[in-house]
């Protein structure tokens, strides 16, 4: 099960971006154009990094462990308190939204955790950004009655991409065992990447266990093993 002290560790955590965003400046500007303008008024960023960001992310945050992570759409958002959340669909109709409500709360959002690199190329500096792991934020991912369902909306964007890298370097056909022990370690990675940022967002002292943790109260752990076929 998920243990981060409150249960309600899913709508803090997201909204903990709230004024802690990179590229803030050029998110609004997108936002206030497409309030203001329609279809190809809309005047697209020099740099493509930028333009990719606007158009897929609402948030991006840099924690400080290495990673960066961005909130994108689908979302959900309660305008005012004991209202019904409405659907979202485009980051700048989100950041609309909420500089319009002031006591919005952001319930769900997608999150993707991303690798960024800059390099020097002909072209000048550049910066690179590589998904690594994703999750579907919402109250879902607190359901434990499936088992290991209970790491509900992960996804691994690259995952393809990767095997293929590791084939080529290989040269030599793998086993199905040997995608399942990739996917369960790209999981592994993914799930102690949230729980760390996590926590610290939400400021939960690490000495005592978040994260995804083992079910009390009788429930036996099941080992997982991959066999060779």
């Amino acid at each position: 099960m998920w243990k981060f002290v409150e249960g309600d560790w899913i709508t803090k955590f997201l909204n903990s971006t709230v004024g802690t965003r990179l590229y803030a400046d050029q998110i609004n500007k997108r936002a206030n154009d497409k309030r203001t303008f329609t279809g190809a008024e809309v005047e697209p960023f020099e740099d493509p990094t930028i333009e990719r960001i606007v158009d897929k992310h609402f948030a991006v945050v840099d924690p400080g462990t290495g990673l960066q992570y961005a909130l994108s759409p689908t979302a959900t958002v309660t305008l005012y308190p004991g209202g019904s959340p409405i659907t979202v669909s485009d980051p700048s109709d989100l950041i609309n939204l909420f500089a319009y409500h002031v006591k919005a709360v952001l319930d769900t959002a997608h999150l993707i955790f991303q690798e960024v690199e800059t390099k020097e190329t002909k072209k000048g500096t550049k910066t690179f950004r590589t998904d690594l792991f994703s999750f579907d934020l919402n109250q879902n991912v607190i359901l434990w009655d499936a088992g290991a369902a209970l790491i509900r909306g992960f996804d691994v964007p690259n995952f393809k991409r990767s095997v293929i890298k590791e084939i080529r370097k290989t040269k030599q056909e793998m086993p199905i065992s040997f995608y399942w022990s990739e996917w369960l370690r790209q999981m592994n990675e993914g799930v102690h990447t949230f729980s760390d940022n996590l926590a610290t967002a939400l400021g939960i002292d690490r000495t005592g266990e978040f994260g995804l943790v083992q079910c009390s109260g009788g429930v036996t752990e099941t080992a997982i093993t991959v066999e060779e076929v």
